[in-house]
Formats: structure tokens, C-alpha cells, sequence
């Protein structure tokens, strides 16, 4: 998974956990890039909260990443980001980039 953000400090470095080889493993989830296992997704995942999902504004309400993020947190999964490629949001042709 490349990182959302090229300046990884920003993009996920609260969340880091550990390394394991060219990758971060991190606790949370963004959706400014995924990749997902769509049956899992299509499973009831969304009614899930944990008291680390109220970093989200409230003005978002119960966003798709607040509960993605809090199921993530309930069934203790993690992401994972490759430490060196990003994503620049923005571009459709989903465009990822090495540092």
C-alpha cells in the first residue's frame, strides 16, 4: 500500500507500529488510498466504534473512514505502507510515485 502522503511524518507516523522490511505496519485507516478485500466490506463492518475514532471531526459524522477505522481498532487489524511510495491524490489515473 503506498502512503497517502509523501512526507510519511504526516501521512501515518502516529500510528506507526513497527517495520517489517520496506513497510510500516500502522494502526487506523485513511481513505485517501485503499486496498480492501471487497467481501469483507460488504460484511456489517460499519457499526462498529472505539474511543480512537473520535480523532475525525464531528462535523464528518459517522464517515465511512470512522468506521472502517473503528471496526479496524475492534478487530485489532492494521494497515500496511510501503516506505517508499506514495499517492497523489487528486490524479485519476491513480498515479504512484517512489521518493
Amino acid at each position: 500500500m503506498p502512503n497517502w502522503c509523501k512526507d510519511f511524518n504526516l501521512g501515518g507516523k502516529q500510528e506507526f507500529i513497527k517495520e517489517i522490511d520496506n513497510f510500516y505496519v500502522c494502526k487506523g485507516f485513511t481513505d485517501q488510498v485503499y486496498i480492501i478485500k471487497v467481501k469483507e466490506f460488504k460484511n456489517r463492518i460499519y457499526n462498529y466504534i472505539h474511543p480512537d475514532s473520535s480523532r475525525y471531526p464531528m462535523y464528518g459524522g459517522q464517515a465511512f473512514e470512522k468506521r472502517v477505522n473503528s471496526w479496524m481498532y475492534n478487530k485489532d487489524l492494521y494497515r500496511i505502507v510501503h516506505k517508499k511510495y506514495y499517492y497523489l491524490p487528486g490524479f485519476y489515473d491513480k498515479e504512484i510515485k517512489g521518493i
